[in-house]
């Protein structure tokens, strides 16, 4: 990096401007291709050019600059960084595998501070003065200085009418059907016939989507006669290198591939490449494919790039809350989405089906539609309804079940040997969301998971599962569960392509694959699509009904009356709600329909303000032991479920009545408003000591009326884990194979590795395996609690660091220079200083042993910090100053610092020589 590369404030508005300026407007259409003539042909270039002008002049008001304006406007109401945000000086720590230091490939953290900010090519880069030198980060999220922001008022009120305003544009439908494609899109593609006279074509043209396709429909009874009057036909080409039509024989109907798994699985990417083996199993399979993928819409859409842009290189910070869709609670207080993709999918197959629900010239296409069906089996038994319009369609009733997925983490996250573990779809998210400014969640990732398996099962045919390794150097693993087989063991072709693309190919399960540990670390249970895909033992049940029973939920009152609204658990006429927030509503409904919730009786005199926005339930744990839900065990249903609400904070978690006795709420977990609640199996009598330790012989004594601390603040965890306690933590943290262990793991081992706990040997003779709180003492490890010595001790660390700053500063600033220290002497308390002061400007007869400097007499010089010599130095040993204050400033008066013996130009009998 040298000084000359453009800071964020100096880039010119030109360069910024860039992107969504007038190139963007000109090329907005380039992509589409008009045909004209009976045969068909494709439009004459000049002709065509000259359309899609017109078209892009009726869709955006005439403005041709229409962009660039945008682009303008929005930057200037988007959300400002806070200014609270000092960016330069900020300590900061940085993980080095993800800086862009060529030399470093550990994986750990070290400390660092912000140098300055600049850009390399618009892309932010933030400098970092770390140990090893300066380095640059262009990961916004690895120094934890920003926020994603909220979008209201005029903000929203901008972007959602510019965003608005091109979606229901002709010219966007024609662009992104144009784009929404996969496969051979070398010789194949989607064209648009015009029938009309292009002049008289024109006359009909609004700019607005809706209203140019249905402009056809007018007084026209017989849907079958539409297609002669259509104002935009599509069809599938067959392109030449040469810029011409090539018939080909279409056959009766397209296909419809299924592409499940959850989000951020690279489900769109590897679908090529099932579509090229497809071909090879069955030579009359097509090898283009219309796709159905919001990803696709965001991308076309010039003013969601610009909004993204904006907030990336001009505003800096990761990205907008609700640019996509926003929480359900957002909305309920008036936050709503910019940008929604279900509305355009909704369009997008109502226009598709039209054209291909006809007897005659019917459009022949085949589909791909990804899709991570996360509520769809929660609303009904499965998902099938949801896929009904895409059979339509295609008049595919042979339809291809394919599920692409990566676990929800990689690395330990993902159950593989190493050669074979997947990047993780979270890690994957939090890059992708980066780029794309939409925020990844992996909430939803169990539900979609398990909904995945149990759809592809219901293909007719062909079903496969499909672990994508996320690397070109990482093998993916092609579970064939179709009835019959594809002839991998027969067909040379095929075997080739899965060597060539580095995939691995199991006939069948892979858990019931006598090879199966050559690819699972353990077990081979990764999934099992005749139990839901998920085992739970009957420790992890039992223990789910331990930490639970008799505890308590609170959820948002405005979550509540969304419910009431929508009994009937079809929230379809709920514009742009997020997937992620109906899986939340939607288990929190089969909750309280089947009991598990219980609605509880509350005494608001007892809670407070904050605390009557909840609806407060009791969890009937006994709920998890029925047999079966849809075929499913309810006990992993339940689980499951449970852990997703608790995972999206959409529910808080309560003690029993017996363990809040004590005090009134202050905080979440510590307050008492139920009427008649059952007494708790927590006997309210104290109980002895649990164990005690082998060498130290140290007593632990079970105290009154614990509470969990999972969500009290800093203050409250702090003064509930106080020294001299110490605290039982389940053994099985360290030991369940379960993905979601994986962060309490490398807590606890944070904790103990800080010191903060340090475990303690326990004589377990002394345990109860049914202690007076009704748990198994002998399931815990023990650790005395240090959390004073480590705040003590970091105090310190923080202090020698501030330290080491502070003369870090000043040492730089003394290069090349003396830095000369003085003290203020204090008032005189008297008229016969002030008279001595007076008549001695420089105060040297109140003050004898003030050290003359050769600059202001009247300061006491406490030490001097000296670098290369000045100078105005060797001119002040010539020319010494006569003590006279020769300034008009007043002098402040000086006393003389008694704690000084010396500096570094020299000591008091110096000094007094001199004198």
């Amino acid at each position: 990096m040298n000084d000359t590369t453009p800071t964020i404030s100096t880039i010119s508005n030109e360069k910024l401007l860039k992107y969504a300026g007038q190139e963007e407007y000109d090329e907005y259409l380039s992509d589409v291709i008009f045909l004209a003539g009976n045969p068909m042909r494709i439009m004459d270039e000049k002709v065509s050019n000259d359309l899609k002008k017109y078209i892009m002049t009726k869709s955006f008001s005439g403005d041709t600059n229409y962009f660039n304006e945008a682009y303008k406007k929005i930057s200037g109401v988007l959300p400002k960084k806070d200014d609270s945000i000092q960016h330069i000086g900020k300590q900061v720590e940085i993980n080095i595998s993800k800086i862009n230091d060529k030399n470093s490939d550990k994986d750990e953290w070290i400390p660092g501070t912000i140098n300055r900010i600049d850009t390399n090519d618009l892309k932010m880069i933030y400098m970092v003065q770390t140990d090893s030198g300066e380095v640059g980060v262009e990961n916004i999220e690895d120094i934890h200085l920003f926020k994603w922001k909220d979008c209201v008022e005029d903000c929203y009120k901008y972007c959602h009418e510019y965003v608005k305003k091109e979606v229901q544009s002709t010219a966007y439908m024609l662009r992104i059907l144009s784009a929404s494609v996969l496969g051979d899109t070398k010789n194949y593609k989607v064209c648009f016939h015009i029938e009309h006279d292009v002049e008289r074509f024109k006359s009909i043209i609004t700019g607005k989507w809706d209203d140019d396709t249905k402009k056809a429909d007018k007084n026209l009874p017989d849907k079958n006669t539409i297609q002669d009057k259509d104002v935009f036909k599509i069809q599938i080409c067959r392109i030449s290198e040469d810029g011409q039509i090539i018939d080909y024989d279409k056959p009766a109907n397209g296909r419809f591939i299924l592409g499940a798994g959850p989000s951020a699985s690279g489900k769109t990417y590897n679908a090529g490449l099932i579509i090229e083996m497809m071909k090879m199993v069955d030579t009359s399979f097509p090898t283009f494919f219309m796709t159905i993928d919001g990803g696709t819409y965001r991308e076309n859409s010039v003013i969601y790039q610009s909004i993204v842009y904006a907030v990336k290189t001009k505003n800096q910070y990761p990205g907008l809350n609700n640019l996509m869709s926003a929480s359900i609670l957002d909305k309920v207080h008036g936050v709503q989405s910019i940008f929604e993709t279900d509305s355009i999918k909704k369009v997008v197959n109502d226009y598709l089906l039209e054209r291909t629900d006809r007897t005659n010239d019917k459009l022949i296409v085949s589909l791909y539609v990804p899709d991570t069906l996360t509520y769809c089996g929660m609303i009904r038994v499965d998902c099938m309804p949801k896929l009904k319009k895409y059979i339509e369609i295609t008049g595919d009733n042979n339809w291809i079940g394919l599920m692409i997925y990566q676990h929800k983490t990689g690395g330990d996250g993902c159950p593989f040997q190493k050669t074979y573990k997947c990047v993780g779809c979270t890690e994957s998210g939090k890059k992708r969301e980066k780029t794309e400014g939409k925020k990844y969640s992996s909430s939803a990732w169990n539900m979609s998971y398990e909904h995945g398996l149990q759809t592809i099962k219901k293909a007719p045919n062909y079903r496969i599962v499909f672990h994508n390794g996320g690397q070109r150097e990482t093998p993916s693993v092609f579970e064939d569960l179709s009835e019959p087989r594809i002839p991998y063991g027969t067909n040379e072709d095929i075997k080739q392509f899965f060597n060539k693309k580095n995939i691995i190919y199991i006939n069948g399960e892979l858990t019931k694959n006598p090879d199966c540990d050559n690819y699972l670390l353990k077990g081979c249970k990764i999934h099992n699509t005749e139990q839901n895909n998920v085992k739970k033992n009957d420790k992890e049940i039992k223990n789910f009904k331990t930490k639970y029973q008799d505890k308590y939920v609170g959820i948002p009152i405005d979550l509540i009356t969304i419910l009431e609204k929508h009994k009937s658990e079809d929230f379809s006429d709920f514009e742009n709600i997020d997937e992620n927030d109906i899986v939340s509503l939607l288990i929190i409904q089969k909750f309280i329909n089947s009991g598990f919730f219980d609605l509880s009786d509350i005494n608001s005199e007892k809670t407070d303000e904050n605390e009557k926005k909840f609806q407060y339930y009791k969890i009937d744990v006994n709920k998890i032991d029925v047999n079966k839900i849809d075929d499913t065990p309810a006990s992993i249903i339940y689980i499951n479920n449970f852990d997703t609400l608790l995972d999206t904070h959409k529910i808080k978690i309560y003690e029993t009545d017996a363990e809040k006795q004590t005090s009134k709420s202050s905080g979440w977990n510590r307050f008492n408003p139920f009427k008649n609640t059952e007494k708790n199996h927590v006997d309210e009598t104290p109980g002895e000591t649990p164990g005690e330790t082998k060498e130290d012989d140290i007593e632990i004594k079970i105290e009154e009326n614990p509470v969990v601390i999972n969500t009290l603040t800093p203050d409250e965890i702090i003064n509930t884990l106080s020294n001299n306690r110490y605290i039982g933590i389940p053994k099985e943290i360290m030991f369940q194979d379960n993905n979601d262990q994986e962060i309490k793991i490398k807590t606890l081992q944070h904790l103990i590795d800080e010191k903060i706990i340090t475990k303690i040997n326990i004589n377990e003779d002394l345990l109860d395996e049914k202690s007076v709180y009704g748990i198994n003492e002998r399931m815990y490890d023990y650790y005395k609690i240090n959390i004073a010595e480590y705040i003590d001790s970091q105090i310190k660390e923080s202090i020698r660091n501030i330290k080491a700053e502070i003369s870090g500063s000043f040492n730089i600033i003394t290069d090349k220079n003396t830095l000369y220290i003085y003290e203020n002497e204090p008032e005189p308390e008297s008229k016969e200083q002030l008279s001595d002061a007076a008549n001695n400007k420089s105060a040297r007869g109140l003050y004898k042993d003030v050290v003359n400097t050769g600059k202001q007499t009247w300061n006491t010089l406490l030490t001097t910090i000296t670098g290369s010599k000045p100078k105005d130095e060797q001119t002040k040993e010539e020319n010494p100053e006569d003590g006279n204050d020769k300034s008009n400033d007043k002098p402040p008066k000086c006393k003389k610092n008694k704690t000084v013996k010396k500096n570094a130009t020299g000591n008091k009998a110096n000094s007094k020589k001199k004198k």
